[in-house]
């Protein structure tokens, strides 16, 4: 449904799933960008939380080895509808 004041670019990112890696592992890397190469599916991956480039994301994926109590904060400020992290 189209809440007034939605610009085109919402609608359009609101038909895709936005899913975010947060990952050092290489192995990890190339297996989740295999998963993901449907065109519904809008992500990101990054080693670390820079200035992301959405402020909300469906999915976020963080890898044991990239997860710090930083992290977390910085991931407070965006809207997530599901965390996992392993």
């Amino acid at each position: 449904m189209v809440e007034p004041g939605e610009t085109g670019q919402q609608i359009f990112l609101e038909l895709f799933m936005n899913i975010l890696l947060i990952n050092e592992n290489p192995t990890i890397s190339r297996l989740v960008t295999l998963c993901m190469r449907d065109n519904n599916i809008s992500f990101e991956e990054f080693t670390d939380v820079p200035k992301l480039k959405l402020n909300k994301y469906d999915i976020v994926f963080v890898d044991d080895d990239s997860y710090c109590t930083d992290l977390e904060e910085q991931l407070s400020h965006t809207k997530i509808k599901l965390k996992v992290i392993h």
